[in-house]
């Protein structure tokens, strides 16, 4: 079944919404209780109270329509794998990790705030990995900071990404000040706008009281059991993964590996952000999610088709074990 991925026709695309359909009857018909979605509809300087009573009022459709967009970003994640040529053939192998492992625990699968965070810092890295190519790169790089100022306003600990950003366009691009100069005032643009927005419209004051950090030290774990078999599921594929990574690394370009060092730093910054929230796991885990699931399809596209067979049929397993029996 899992060379039906690796077809470029429109088999794979009917096939990924069927298993996203079916992985996800679980949380249709029993959708998570709104208060065990805590704070999904705030934002860094705003919130989006109509989200949380859409949800009340119909939590099933809720739940459909946030299926739908992360089929959307899944194929956009896909996209942009292989347009940067990060694997010798195309295939829908990436949106299918990420539609599988999306379905593991209910926060990763809702539309939210940190959501939306994590499609504008996924759109800005896959910017960030074609600088070496483009004609105008100082545009670029201000696109680049204005997105990740974008990400901060819906989810303020992405600010930590700022960092390994500044690695980035080193990595993709010859160092240039005014390249880097035009990143920074892209995120400041943001910044300044958003600010200068809430003073010219609302109540400074309230506004700055109302602000959502989203900073906080994990104090309860959603389910013991479920914390277990997702940390082991996830150890043993990411180590399987980079080790993969490792082993195809020598018949690699040296732009490409540069590229899956970028996805592999991209990882653990954003894993960093899931620590920011009171139970774990929680919605801030699915910013790693995009460049997990990159790492993850290395598992299923090796050199012996009998392993990628193995991982494909063992990640379906662990995923219904967890979404339908727990």
């Amino acid at each position: 079944m899992l060379s039906l991925f690796k077809r470029n026709d429109i088999a794979p695309v009917i096939a990924l919404v069927v298993i996203a359909l079916l992985i996800r009857i679980p949380l249709l018909i029993h959708p998570p209780y709104i208060e065990s979605l805590q704070g999904f509809h705030k934002g860094f300087l705003f919130s989006w109270p109509f989200l949380k009573s859409f949800y009340t009022s119909a939590p099933t459709v809720y739940m459909l329509l946030s299926l739908v967009l992360h089929l959307c970003f899944a194929f956009y994640i896909n996209a942009a794998v292989d347009s940067e040529k990060l694997f010798p053939r195309k295939s829908f192998i990436p949106a299918l990790a990420y539609i599988l492992y999306t379905a593991l625990i209910p926060s990763l699968s809702i539309f939210s705030m940190v959501f939306v965070s994590s499609v504008l810092i996924f759109r800005a890295f896959a910017l960030t990995l074609r600088l070496h190519s483009v004609s105008k790169p100082r545009n670029t790089c201000f696109n680049i900071g204005l997105l990740l100022g974008l990400s901060v306003v819906f989810y303020f600990p992405s600010i930590l990404l700022l960092l390994p950003f500044f690695l980035f366009l080193i990595w993709m691009r010859p160092f240039v000040l005014q390249e880097f100069i035009a990143y920074l005032i892209g995120f400041l643009t943001t910044a300044y706008l958003s600010l200068g927005f809430l003073y010219v419209l609302s109540d400074w004051q309230k506004s700055m009281a109302g602000l959502y950090w989203g900073i906080y030290l994990p104090i309860r774990i959603s389910s013991p059991i479920e914390f277990i078999m997702m940390t082991l599921l996830s150890v043993i594929l990411l180590i399987y993964s980079l080790y993969q990574m490792n082993q195809s690394g020598s018949a690699m370009q040296v732009l490409t590996r540069r590229k899956w060092n970028a996805v592999v730093v991209l990882f653990f910054f954003s894993a960093i952000l899931g620590i920011f929230f009171p139970v774990f796991p929680g919605f801030p885990w699915l910013m790693s999610m995009p460049a997990f699931c990159i790492l993850l399809s290395q598992a299923m596209q090796t050199k012996r088709e009998k392993m990628n067979t193995f991982t494909f049929y063992f990640l379906i397993a662990a995923v219904l074990a967890l979404s339908w029996l727990l």
